[in-house]
């Protein structure tokens, strides 16, 4: 039986051979076979992969009339990733999209292995070539573009204002750059403003997959796996995001890596390395994390009319035939923002966050201008959402004023707790240790300097205690009223917050004046200073 089984798998390696199966690896130690195409093109399978596990049985039944023994074929798999790993040439093998900032490759994942090349002067289709695409279980096909589509048919299928559709373009334009970042689009509403339908109509115009949205993951790994099988995410209806899955995502977003111990070793580790645009739906705000919101692009559906409201079934009808149009149209946007994106990075004086996911998606927008407004308004509302999700926010504008203050971290959590009115208890994440409050104040500084309110940190010389210093920077953006008050204790709301102007009131109630402060909320005037950079009216 052991020699059979041996003879099984020599056979079936020669068989690998025979057929032309070039064996390659990539940067993360994972094995391909290449397989010859009659159309010229080459269908890339992962050695481990079920895929490539029933290409040598099928094989193998065709050449010797019956079926290879489960043994055998784990033994040939076993010595072709062996080759493939230690003998054979590293490659870039890619998922959806490959390319560069002169040329974007997009696998339309059909039978026969068709690439659209898109170039500065336009875009083509053909067979992959010398570029290689893995494909993973769920992807399904691009339908075959066509050209003379408008982008601005895409609002048939999305309820968005003007801005929100300078954004969801940006996004889609972002989602075919064959490297990231990648902005996050949340796209938020009230129910039945279709949420998951413009999730749905988003993701099938780059990577359609049988799975188009699904729950959170439970976990980083989760993450990692399904980021590993498809080029774009879309999770629905997200009612909470964990801090350990908020970093995850920002971490998505922009690069790093996730390791897990391979099963069944000891030493080895299993590395996902991934760059993802991800789309999320909610209608609640579950971002409030600063480091999110700063990758993240928000878009507030427009709410459905009864007598504006469609069948699902025969809007993806509408879609479906729509479809090559859209991805045609989509296709001439990249081609517009690869010939665009040298001259957008020369002219470009002030750069936003996500500079780069900017610049391509400015370089192809069909409205520039109004882009450059929609991106700088989502990073202030970003900035304003951190603030309100903050506990610490409001007592802390309240306690800078119009001056400055400054003090290490045990005195500052003592004069907010101070401030807070005990007539409203605190959160549980309110921060209960000077180490919690200093962490609280370095997560929400970006925001504060937004706000007009900057922070420092520095050592005291004489005796080493880090000080905290507040500046209001921005003084005329904040009001002073004086009210007469008769009360016992003086209470202003600040927010959503109650504080307390006095812990130790007088025995009896006296009216006294009271300077409350009311924050106004400063406009950031980012939007038109990135308009006048470019030019624009």
């Amino acid at each position: 039986m052991s020699g059979d089984r041996a003879s099984q798998a020599d056979k079936i390696i020669a068989l690998t051979c025979d057929i032309g199966v070039e064996l390659v690896h990539d940067s993360a130690q994972v094995a391909y076979g290449v397989v010859p195409l009659p159309n010229g093109a080459r269908a890339v399978h992962a050695i481990r992969s079920n895929s490539f596990r029933t290409l040598i049985a099928k094989g193998y039944y065709e050449e010797h009339g019956k079926a290879p023994q489960a043994a055998a074929i784990a033994d040939a798999r076993a010595v072709l990733e062996g080759l493939a790993i230690h003998d054979r040439p590293l490659v870039d093998v890619s998922l959806r999209v490959a390319g560069d900032d002169d040329a974007v490759n997009l696998d339309l994942g059909d039978d026969d292995w068709t690439m659209v090349h898109i170039t500065r002067e336009g875009w083509s289709e053909g067979p992959h070539g010398e570029t290689l695409f893995r494909r993973a279980p769920g992807m399904l096909a691009l339908p075959r573009p066509v050209p003379n589509g408008s982008l601005e048919e895409v609002r048939e299928f999305v309820r968005s204002d003007d801005e929100g559709f300078a954004l969801e373009l940006a996004f889609l334009l972002n989602a075919l750059r064959p490297h990231g970042p990648y902005p996050i689009l949340m796209l938020g509403g009230e129910q039945g403003s279709a949420k998951t339908s413009t999730a749905r109509v988003l993701r099938a115009l780059v990577d359609p997959n049988r799975a188009p949205v699904r729950a959170e993951c439970r976990d980083e790994r989760d993450l990692a796996i399904s980021a590993n099988n498809g080029h774009v995410l879309a999770f629905d209806n997200l009612s909470h995001l964990s801090p350990q899955m908020s970093d995850a995502l920002c971490r998505l977003a922009t690069g790093g890596g996730y390791t897990t111990r391979t099963l069944y070793t000891d030493q080895d580790e299993t590395i996902f390395d991934a760059k993802r645009p991800v789309i999320i739906t909610s209608i609640v705000d579950v971002a409030s994390r600063p480091d999110l919101l700063d990758r993240s692009l928000v878009v507030r559906l427009l709410p459905i009319k009864q007598f504006e409201r469609k069948e699902e079934q025969a809007l993806m009808r509408e879609f479906e035939a729509a479809r090559p149009r859209l991805l045609g149209a989509l296709l001439d946007a990249v081609s517009v923002a690869l010939r665009n994106l040298p001259e957008t990075r020369r002219t470009a004086v002030h750069k936003p966050r996500m500079a780069d996911a900017y610049m391509f998606a400015r370089s192809g927008s069909p409205s520039p201008e109004l882009l450059t407004i929609a991106w700088s308004r989502t990073a202030q509302e970003a900035m304003a959402t951190t603030l309100e999700s903050s506990l610490i926010a409001a007592p802390l504008q309240l306690l800078v004023g119009d001056g400055e203050w400054c003090g290490t971290a045990t005195i500052l959590i003592e004069q907010l707790s101070n401030l807070v009115s005990e007539a409203m208890p605190r959160r549980r994440e309110w921060p209960k240790t000077p180490r919690a409050v200093a962490a609280e104040v370095r997560r929400i500084a970006p925001a504060l300097r937004a706000a007009g309110i900057d922070h420092s940190e520095e050592r005291e010389p004489q005796t080493g205690n880090r000080l905290h210093t507040f500046t209001n920077m921005r003084p005329e953006a904040y009001v002073t009223s004086v009210t007469s008050v008769t009360d016992s204790v003086n209470t202003v709301q600040c927010g959503d917050h109650q504080l307390t102007q006095d812990r130790h009131p007088p025995a009896a109630s006296v009216t006294r004046n009271v300077h409350t402060t009311v924050i106004r909320d400063p406009r950031d005037d980012s939007d038109r200073q990135m308009a006048a950079d470019f030019g624009a009216a």
